[in-house]
């Protein structure tokens, strides 16, 4: 029988790598698919779920049940992807930055679309943005 996050958790909190491994395993697709999005590059959205999990860890203490657990993992991963962002803005990696801010926009707006039309499904946005001018 597959325990809950709350349950899971309260045991990782005790020290339960275990249950902190059950956790990562149930969450990382979709914090893959989130940093994916966000940053448009396998490699960096790898990284991202890495450090959102390292983050989570070391910050479980801070970690209040109002909401849930997948919803702050959430929360962490498109904060790492947003800074990762900050940084190669930083760094002069606009191409790069522009490409993501493009399939953002349209995740976005295809999204926003389906909701309306009451459709739910997820989205994997292929390299077609590299194509635009790079004036965009």
């Amino acid at each position: 029988m597959e325990e809950s996050d709350a349950v899971a958790v309260a045991k990782a909190r005790e020290g339960d790598q275990d249950a902190f491994r059950v956790l990562v395993e149930r969450h990382s697709l979709r914090l893959f698919q989130l940093a994916y999005r966000m940053t448009g590059n396998e490699q960096d959205a790898e990284d991202m779920v890495q450090e959102t999990f390292l983050r989570a860890y070391n910050r479980l203490d801070r970690f209040e049940s109002r909401a849930g657990f997948g919803t702050w993992l959430h929360r962490i991963a498109a904060n790492c992807s947003l800074d990762l962002l900050r940084r190669q803005k930083r760094r002069g990696d606009r191409e790069r930055t522009h490409t993501c801010t493009w399939s953002i926009l349209c995740h976005f707006m295809v999204g926003l679309y389906l909701r309306f039309q009451g459709v739910t499904i997820n989205l994997h946005l292929s390299s077609g943005s590299s194509r635009l001018p790079s004036s965009f």
